[in-house]
């Protein structure tokens, strides 16, 4: 997995949460679910829109993003685009997801199922961006209405082990200290 946190709060060590998470999940071969949650808004905050990219050995416009779990009833326009799309004239992205025709606040969900070209997987969307007029490089943007102005804020990928990763190194780190403690017991 593949986690991108948004929002003023975000990566701060004072114990806040970021205001919209994204989550990018291997589900099967050339299958990988997106999972956008809206965590921390205040007041009228909301996402306006989220901006991703893509491994530019592959043509993002060969992925389908299709809507499987909208909890809130919030939907997304995705559009796909090679180096086409700019928040707030920041870099090119390939990938927007636009939510201006329905509000997401906190407490909503939603989750796409992506598939199409292949093979690929969430490291396929941990791809900076292409920099334009200065802008520094960045992995992923979102557009947060803040009350009365709309603020970008950039993320960058942090890997999550996957529940299957984590128990395996538990039981070998298990098995490893059980053959120790088993050895001194025969040496003694």
């Amino acid at each position: 997995m593949i986690r991108f946190d948004f929002g003023q709060n975000a990566g701060s060590t004072g114990g806040n949460v970021p205001d919209v998470t994204a989550v990018f999940s291997d589900v099967g071969p050339n299958q990988v679910n997106l999972t956008i949650t809206a965590t921390d808004f205040s007041g009228g905050n909301s996402i306006k829109a989220l901006f991703f990219n893509f491994n530019p050995a592959f043509d993002v416009t060969g992925l389908t993003f299709t809507q499987i779990a909208p909890v809130g009833g919030v939907q997304g326009d995705v559009r796909l685009a090679n180096n086409s799309f700019k928040a707030s004239g920041g870099g090119k992205f390939d990938i927007k997801i636009d939510f201006s025709s329905s509000p997401f606040i906190t407490g909503n969900t939603l989750v796409y199922s992506i598939t199409g070209v292949g093979p690929f997987s969430v490291n396929d969307f941990a791809f900076p961006n292409t920099p334009s007029a200065g802008h520094p490089l960045s992995y992923a943007a979102g557009s947060i209405q803040d009350l009365s102005q709309v603020v970008i804020v950039n993320g960058s990928p942090s890997p999550v082990p996957d529940a299957a990763s984590t128990a395996g190194i538990l039981g070998f780190a298990m098995l490893t200290l059980f053959s120790f403690r088993n050895s001194k017991r025969f040496a003694a």
